[in-house]
Formats: structure tokens, C-alpha cells, sequence
């Protein structure tokens, strides 16, 4: 997960709870610009505290993981669909096809 997946959770979560930006900013004591940067992937340094904040008022929480070395390009990931479609109409179809 990185800066641009968390900003799209905050921004996500956000609004379903019906919250606006200021509404959130107010209740985790920061600026509305912060939460529109951060919700944009496009915060420097916002520090631990106030992620913490703003996640916990939303309802979530941060869990760390190994970092993944490798985030699959456009080409890969139409690839991968491609078998993935390639393979659920040999399901339907009982047959080999070719794409």
C-alpha cells in the first residue's frame, strides 16, 4: 500500500460516513488542505500522530507488512486478465480458446 491507496481509503471511508473534509479536518485538529493533500497522495510529511488520528476517526487502523518490491505495469496487469478471461470461458465452454 502507498501514499495514493491510503489517500484513496481516507477519501473513501470518509465519505461513507458522510463526513466532509473540513468535518474531519475539525475533529483530528488538522487543516482541511492536509486531508485534501493526503487524500490526493500528495502530503510530504504529515507524521505518525495525526495518520493515526485521522485513520482511528475514521474507523480504521494501520498494519505494516512486508513491503512488495515489485507493483505489476498496465502491460502486466492486461495481460493477467487476459488468462484470467481466457480461462473462465474454457470453464464455460469445456474447450480451449485462444485470445
Amino acid at each position: 500500500m502507498d501514499l495514493f491507496d491510503i489517500g484513496d481509503l481516507i477519501r473513501s471511508n470518509r465519505k461513507e460516513l458522510g463526513l466532509t473534509q473540513e468535518m474531519l479536518a475539525k475533529k483530528v485538529g488538522v487543516s482541511r488542505r492536509t486531508i485534501t493533500q493526503l487524500e490526493l497522495g500528495q502530503v510530504s510529511d504529515l507524521g505518525i500522530r495525526k495518520v493515526m488520528a485521522i485513520l482511528g476517526a475514521l474507523g480504521l487502523e494501520l498494519h505494516a507488512g512486508k513491503i512488495r518490491t515489485h507493483r505489476p505495469t498496465l502491460d502486466e496487469l492486461q495481460a493477467q486478465r487476459a488468462q484470467e478471461k481466457q480461462a473462465e470461458l474454457e470453464k464455460l465452454t469445456g474447450r480451449k480458446q485462444r485470445i
